[in-house]
C-alpha cells in the first residue's frame, strides 16, 4: 500500500482575500503563502517542496525510498524540460517512459525557450560532479562544492523540517520573483551543505504556458 496522503487546500478565495487586504500583489497565485501552510502542517522528518508540473525520475523515487537523506544537508536536483504538452495517459507507466525518452534528447530543446537551460544543469559543473556524482546511487561521503546550486529552485527542495521552521520557510512577501531561491540562501547561511542530485536522479518540468507575472515584470 502507498503512503497516507493528507490534502490541505489553499484555494482561490484565500488568494483573493489576501490580495484585497494588500498582503500579495496582482499575481494570479500566492504560491509561497500556500507552500508555507503545507510546510507548517507537515508531520515528517524531512520536507520536499515541489510543484504540480514536476515529475520525478524513477531513480529519484528510488533514492528517496532508501531514506538516506542527511539532516546536515539540503537537496536540490538536476532538471529536464519536456517540450510537449502533458497528456492524461491511460497507461501512466508507458507515458512516463515516453516522457523520459523525450527529455533525454537535448536536440529537442534547440531553438526553444529551454535551450539555455542545458548549460545551467549541475552535472555541467566539474565541482558538482566530483562532490555529488555518487549520491544518487547511495554513496554520500559528505563532500561539498563551493557555494550552493541555485537552478530552478522552486521545483525541488528537500531539507529537514526543523531547518524549514528555523528559517521561517519562504518569505511571505507581496511579490513572487526570486522567492524560491531565497530559501536556498537561508539554508546555506545556516551552515547546511547543499547536495545537488545528479542524473539518473533528476526531475522533469512538464511543458505549459508561461504566465506573465506582473510582480516579476515589475521587479525586473
Amino acid at each position: 500500500s502507498g503512503p497516507t496522503v493528507r490534502l490541505i487546500t489553499a484555494g482561490g478565495g484565500l488568494h483573493k482575500a489576501m490580495q484585497g487586504e494588500g498582503w500579495v500583489g496582482p499575481a494570479p497565485m500566492a504560491e509561497y503563502f500556500a507552500k508555507n501552510i503545507g510546510i507548517r502542517h507537515a508531520r515528517g522528518r524531512f520536507i520536499l517542496v515541489t510543484n504540480p508540473d514536476v515529475v520525478l525520475s524513477p531513480s529519484m523515487v528510488a533514492f528517496l525510498a532508501r531514506k538516506a537523506l542527511r539532516e546536515d544537508s539540503f537537496y536540490s536536483a538536476s532538471l529536464r524540460f519536456d517540450d510537449r504538452w502533458p497528456e492524461r495517459p491511460k497507461e501512466p507507466s508507458k507515458y512516463l517512459k515516453k516522457v523520459l525518452a523525450r527529455v533525454a534528447d537535448d536536440a529537442r530543446l534547440k531553438g526553444t525557450e529551454y535551450e539555455s537551460t542545458i548549460k545551467n544543469r549541475p552535472e555541467a559543473s566539474p565541482d558538482a560532479r566530483k562532490a555529488f556524482g555518487d549520491v544518487c546511487g547511495g554513496e554520500d561521503a559528505g563532500a561539498r562544492m563551493p557555494g550552493y546550486w541555485d537552478f530552478q529552485a522552486g521545483d525541488f527542495v528537500i531539507a529537514a523540517k526543523k531547518h524549514w521552521l528555523a528559517v521561517w520557510a519562504y518569505p511571505e512577501t507581496s511579490w513572487t520573483f526570486g522567492v524560491d531561491s531565497s530559501v536556498l540562501c537561508k539554508f546555506f547561511g545556516r551552515g547546511l551543505r547543499n547536495v545537488a542530485l545528479l542524473p539518473p536522479c533528476f526531475v522533469v518540468h512538464q511543458h505549459h504556458r508561461i504566465r506573465e507575472n506582473p510582480n516579476a515584470r515589475r521587479e525586473m
